[in-house]
């Protein structure tokens, strides 16, 4: 299933499902059906009287054997992943073995978090079962720690998803079959590095996890090191367009002969959209919103739902910039306005940084210098506490540019020469990348 093989990936798991005795629903009104029926079960059970059940190790074996259908069915079909989610924990319900309820406990942790993005008692708890995992072995440990990462890099937390990451990747290298694993620890790692401003890192990092990848020959593992913002970022910096218009035929052609992974679809459509904010002229991110609007809105996962608002602003700004006064530019400034506040609402501190530096740049097109100021200021705050340095030195030079004079150009030099000092071949045109709305002040012309 994750290497786009989902009918013979099914067939397999409808095997899996009969030798157990469970049931494969046909419809998806039987999945939603049998998703009701399992958690009205998993909620009762304490209730139940104890029934027979087969011994801890055919229990173990039967929920790992289930679970390997989680990640696959995951990548194109949500319904039927939490549905067999909900069996690997019946089928290991009642275990006494300390491994498995760890990794079953951070998994429904993880579960809850990402159903619910304010969700921070599960965050402790998640951190709890970290600390409980400490004296286990490299595969159990490695494993919630993976888990942990995730949720720390998605929450804004960079240099602590960053070490957590490490150790997985550490522990995971030692575990026979461990490759998907090992990759994603390692897609986190370069992530985290990038958001912390490490661009010479993160491109060294970035470059070997590619090259891992093309030899894993993985489709999930290749649409995502690909396709990942990450990669993006790390190849506007140099300015390879040679290879970043190659990754985008790449994803395309992916994108057509899997239709149904969704998650490729998205990374592909935001990738693309990216490319054209830097590249293309100011109103093309719009036009490749709207074609692509339905995919990157039609994800689920709160996650991937922040990321469109994120690209939609960006798009409307740049489009609001190149536009003349008027109705249509006041029309754009609005939604993106929405948008930004949106996420500066967020309690990801990166978010939030994220939105004020977009509202700023809202407020600049408006002509309210002294409220962007304000804002762009708030926007630093929040993403010097992140170590996003990037980030920080965009929105420098932006306030820099509003101010003028002698205390803007001392602004804008520290700003460039952190960007020179990892290694961006444009850091001006880089800047206007990063905080789209302001490239007139940066570069000095109009798109």
């Amino acid at each position: 299933m994750r290497n786009g093989q989902y009918q013979e990936g099914e067939a397999s798991l409808q095997r899996v499902y009969r030798a157990f005795g469970r049931r494969w629903p046909k419809t998806r009104l039987g999945v939603a059906l049998g998703i009701a029926g399992l958690l009205v079960t998993r909620w009762l059970r304490p209730l139940l009287p104890r029934l027979d059940r087969p011994d801890l190790q055919l229990r173990r074996l039967r929920s790992d054997v289930i679970a390997f259908g989680c990640e696959g069915l995951g990548n194109y079909d949500t319904l039927r992943s939490i549905y067999n989610a909900l069996l690997c924990f019946d089928e290991g319900h009642g275990s006494d073995d300390a491994r498995w309820q760890l990794r079953l406990n951070a998994s429904n942790a993880v579960l809850r978090i990402f159903a619910r993005s304010s969700d921070a008692g599960s965050l402790r708890e998640l951190e709890r079962i970290h600390g409980a995992a400490a004296e286990l072995d490299g595969d159990t440990l490695g494993e919630i720690e993976l888990q942990l990462a995730l949720v720390l890099q998605v929450k804004g937390r960079a240099s602590e998803a960053l070490a957590i990451a490490r150790s997985a990747e550490r522990h995971l290298r030692a575990v026979p079959g461990a490759t998907s694993a090992l990759h994603r620890a390692r897609t986190i790692i370069g992530a985290a590095l990038m958001a912390l401003g490490r661009l010479r890192d993160a491109r060294r990092h970035w470059h070997a996890l590619a090259h891992s990848a093309r030899l894993h020959g993985d489709l999930m593992t290749i649409a995502w090191v690909h396709t990942q913002p990450v990669q993006l970022a790390i190849l506007l910096a140099t300015q390879d367009r040679a290879r970043l218009e190659a990754i985008l035929e790449r994803g395309a052609a992916l994108r057509s002969s899997h239709p149904r992974y969704f998650l490729v679809s998205w990374a592909h459509a935001a990738f693309r959209l990216e490319h054209a904010a830097y590249w293309g002229d100011a109103g093309e991110p719009l036009r490749i919103w709207r074609q692509e609007q339905a995919v990157l809105f039609g994800t689920p996962g709160w996650v991937l739902s922040n990321a469109a608002i994120l690209l939609r602003a960006r798009a409307q700004l740049l489009a609001a910039s190149a536009s003349p006064p008027g109705w249509r530019r006041a029309m754009l400034l609005r939604r993106a306005d929405r948008d930004a506040s949106r996420l500066a609402r967020q309690l990801s501190a990166y978010d939030r940084g994220a939105g004020k530096l977009l509202c700023a740049a809202v407020s600049a097109l408006r002509g309210h210098e002294a409220r962007a100021i304000e804002q762009l200021d708030a926007a630093h705050a929040l993403l010097e506490a992140c170590d996003a340095r990037l980030f920080c030195a965009a929105a420098r030079y932006c306030k820099g540019a509003l101010l003028g004079g002698d205390q803007g150009a001392a602004l804008q030099a520290s700003a460039i020469e952190a960007l020179d000092a990892e290694g961006v071949v444009d850091p001006r045109r880089y800047i206007a990348w990063l905080a789209c709305g302001f490239h007139a002040r940066v570069l000095g012309v109009d798109r």
